[in-house]
C-alpha cells in the first residue's frame, strides 16, 4: 500500500510538472506573445507615419522631407538607434526600417529570452494622374508659370487668348463644382469641354465662398500661400489642359493638374479676375511616377 501511495504522489508531482509547464507556456504565447505583437504594431505604425510626413517635402526638399520624417518617427517613440530613414528612387520615395528588441517575461522559463521585431514602410511621391476635388477652372498647358509668383487670370470662356484661366463644363453645376470640388474622378488624358457663357458672378461667390471656409479666415488671420492650414480651401487642383485638334478650344484634354492658391477674386463687372499663385502642393490621388512641371504631386505607401 505505501508503494502505491508513493508512486501515486510521484505521479501527481508529475502531473503538476507538466501542468506548469503548459500553463507557463500558454502565458508565453498570450502575453510575451502579445508583447511582441503590440511592439511590433507601434514600429508599424511610427515607420508609416514617418514616411508619410516627409511627402510634403518631395520632391523639391529632400533633406526638409528626412527631416520631418525623422521628427514624426521621434516623436512616435522610435528612438534613433532603432530606425533607418532613407531617400530612394531619385529622391521620390521615403523608405524606413524600424528595428526593437523585447524582453521575454514567462517564454524565459522555456528558454526563450528575447526576439528582435521590425517594421519597414515606403512612400512615393509623382505627379497626380486621377483625382477627385479639381475645380472647374483650367490653365493652358503651354502658358509658363513660375510657383509662388502672383498672377491676375481672368475667368472666360477657354480661347486662344491663353491669358483666361478658363471655365470647364465638369459637371452641370459649375458653381458648386467651385466650392466643393468636382466630385468625379478627372485623369490625364480625359476630354473636357469648355463652360459657356459668363461665368463670373458664380465665380466671385464660389471663390468667396472657399475664402470664408478657411480656418485661418474664420480664426481672423490671413492666409497665404507660405502659410496656410492643410485643410485650407483655398489651395486648388486645376487641370493643365491643350487642345485635342490644334487651334480648336473646344475639346480639351487633360494632361496634368497643378496647384494653385487663391489670394483673392475680383469684381463681377471686372470679370471676377482670380489672383493667386502656382504652388507645389501633394494632394491624395493617383500619381504617375513621372514628375511633370506643373506643381500637383500625390503620395501613397507602396510597401
Amino acid at each position: 500500500m505505501k508503494k502505491f501511495i508513493k508512486n501515486e504522489k510521484g505521479s501527481v508531482v508529475v502531473l503538476v510538472a507538466l501542468y506548469m509547464t503548459v500553463m507557463m507556456g500558454l502565458l508565453a504565447l498570450v502575453i510575451d506573445g502579445g508583447s511582441l505583437y503590440l511592439e511590433r504594431s507601434k514600429l508599424q505604425k511610427g515607420v508609416d507615419l514617418a514616411v508619410l510626413a516627409g511627402m510634403q517635402n518631395l520632391p523639391e526638399n529632400p533633406s526638409r522631407a528626412m527631416e520631418a520624417a525623422e521628427d514624426v518617427a521621434y516623436s512616435n517613440e522610435l528612438a534613433d538607434r532603432e530606425v533607418s530613414i532613407q531617400l530612394q528612387d531619385d529622391g521620390t520615395s521615403l523608405y524606413a526600417e524600424a528595428n526593437r528588441n523585447v524582453s521575454f517575461t514567462f517564454a524565459k522559463v522555456l528558454g526563450f529570452s528575447d526576439q528582435d521585431v521590425s517594421a519597414t514602410a515606403k512612400a512615393q511621391v509623382g505627379s497626380l494622374s486621377s483625382v477627385q476635388g479639381a475645380i472647374p477652372l483650367g490653365a493652358y498647358g503651354e502658358k509658363t508659370f513660375s510657383f509662388g509668383d502672383q498672377i491676375e487670370m481672368k475667368v472666360g470662356p477657354s480661347s486662344s487668348d491663353t491669358s483666361f484661366l478658363g471655365a470647364l463644363r465638369l459637371s452641370n453645376d459649375y458653381e458648386g463644382d467651385l466650392k466643393r470640388g468636382h466630385q468625379g474622378t478627372l485623369s490625364v488624358g480625359d476630354v473636357v469641354s469648355p463652360e459657356p457663357g459668363n461665368m463670373a458672378r458664380p465665380t466671385q461667390r464660389a471663390i468667396e465662398t472657399r475664402m470664408n471656409n478657411c480656418p485661418y479666415h474664420q480664426q481672423g488671420k490671413q492666409p497665404t500661400h507660405l502659410d496656410h492650414p492643410d485643410n485650407c480651401p483655398l489651395v486648388v487642383i486645376v487641370p493643365i489642359y491643350r487642345e485635342v485638334t490644334p487651334g480648336n478650344f473646344d475639346r480639351l484634354e487633360i494632361v496634368g493638374f497643378g496647384s494653385f492658391f487663391i489670394d483673392s477674386v475680383g469684381r463681377v463687372n471686372e470679370g471676377a479676375p482670380i489672383t493667386g499663385r502656382f504652388i507645389r502642393y501633394a494632394f491624395s490621388g493617383e500619381f504617375s511616377p513621372v514628375i511633370n512641371q506643373y506643381g500637383a504631386y500625390a503620395y501613397k505607401l507602396v510597401e
